[in-house]
């Protein structure tokens, strides 16, 4: 009887103070009124979209979580925010668009399209189930929400950071950030390959494209254009090593039946708004001098100018591609993709892999060796 009056008492309190803003049964100034959960994590970012001020919202996965700065020349003027979730799914993005829409006031949207957030057998993270911007949530993880030490040790800090008279707090912008005390790896081709394997044998094997995906995908351009919002969608620049990956693992025929459907959901999508340039899709994932930089050697003390590894691309490319879709002089390495190009683009993008397997053997045997060693277990922890 005494344990269970404990975890009513808990439950009460966490109830109240509502740490990460689930509930908001009680939004009192100065007692629990400013949440201040963890940044980053899925809570975190539904945090700064209820309690702060935006106009401009970036959706995606982390490559654009970590390559797309908020403060750039592309966005000059604009108050913009990285709502971009580690490993998200198209259905989370849809739910993060739609949080936001229900508390700011947005004109621009921004939407890094990745394959994999379009994969049938991935649901996502648990994080995202436990925050606000679940459509709904089980009992299981109400119970876990409200009966834990973790939230309530949150709602003393929040209870603490109010009654001292602590105010809302927009400083992050949802941008990436480091483990602490992590330093960029000296060997960048270790990078490479870590992330090379761990899609490898997690990812892409029996990769299915979800339907549901793509309708999730129809449902957030449509609302954002019934919005009004102005939205940029665009196909992450990949690295070549990776998109090789793809062709030695049979899968460019599903990559290039899923950039046929999103671009069918974007045309439908303007004629529906009577309008073409409300949605546009571009392409960054091809050949150019971008994608296909020189990998430093093994142990090679080098860092690359535009990759994290095979799959992230860092600030300095996510400033060219942004410019690039918002119309500001860059090198261009994408395309707009329209139904009058689409083949013309595909096609193009075939014979600069052959070009590029020509002109890099020794890459390509690296990924076949690579791949005669699969499944690997590789933690997802990246």
């Amino acid at each position: 009887m005494a344990l269970l009056c404990l975890c009513g008492l808990v439950a009460a309190v966490n109830a109240t103070i509502d740490p990460y803003g689930r509930l908001l049964i009680v939004d009192t100034e100065g007692f629990n009124q400013a949440k201040i959960s963890p940044d980053n994590d899925r809570s975190g970012k539904a945090r700064h979209l209820r309690q702060c001020k935006y106009d401009t919202l970036i959706l995606g996965t982390s490559r654009a979580e970590s390559g797309i700065r908020v403060e750039q020349p592309a966005l000059e003027g604009a108050h913009a925010y990285n709502g971009a979730l580690k490993a998200a799914t198209m259905y989370e993005m849809r739910r993060v668009a739609d949080y936001a829409l229900a508390n700011q006031q947005l004109h621009t949207a921004v939407i890094g399209l990745d394959l994999t957030a379009f994969n049938a057998k991935d649901q996502g993270f648990e994080d995202f189930d436990e925050s606000p911007f679940a459509d709904s949530i089980s009992l299981g993880t109400w119970v876990r929400y409200l009966v834990s030490w973790q939230t309530l040790k949150q709602s003393w800090y929040t209870w603490k950071w109010n009654h001292d008279g602590n105010t809302v707090t927009c400083k992050d912008r949802g941008e990436h950030k480091p483990r602490p005390g992590a330093q960029p790896s000296a060997d960048i081709r270790t990078a490479f390959d870590f992330v090379l394997k761990r899609y490898a044998s997690g990812q892409y094997p029996d990769f299915n494209l979800g339907e549901q995906h793509l309708a999730d995908f129809a449902a957030t351009i449509n609302t954002l254009a019934d919005a009004d919002v102005q939205v940029y969608a665009f196909i992450s620049p990949m690295h070549a090593t990776h998109l090789e990956l793809m062709r030695e693992m049979g899968m460019l025929d599903q990559y290039d039946e899923w950039r046929r459907k999103l671009l069918s959901i974007v045309e439908a999508t303007n004629k529906r708004v009577g309008n073409n340039n409300t949605v546009q899709l571009w392409d960054f994932s091809g050949y150019n001098d971008i994608t296909t930089e020189t990998v430093p050697d093994p142990l090679e003390s080098a860092v690359m100018r535009w990759y994290q590894d095979s799959a992230h691309y860092n600030y300095d490319a996510g400033n060219i591609l942004m410019s690039q879709v918002f119309g500001i002089p860059s090198p261009e390495p994408g395309v707009r993709l329209t139904s009058g190009n689409i083949d013309a683009v595909i096609g193009a993008e075939r014979a600069q892999s052959d070009k590029y397997r020509a002109a890099n053997p020794s890459e390509i045997k690296r990924l076949q060796e690579m791949l005669l060693g699969a499944p690997y277990k590789v933690s997802w922890s990246f």
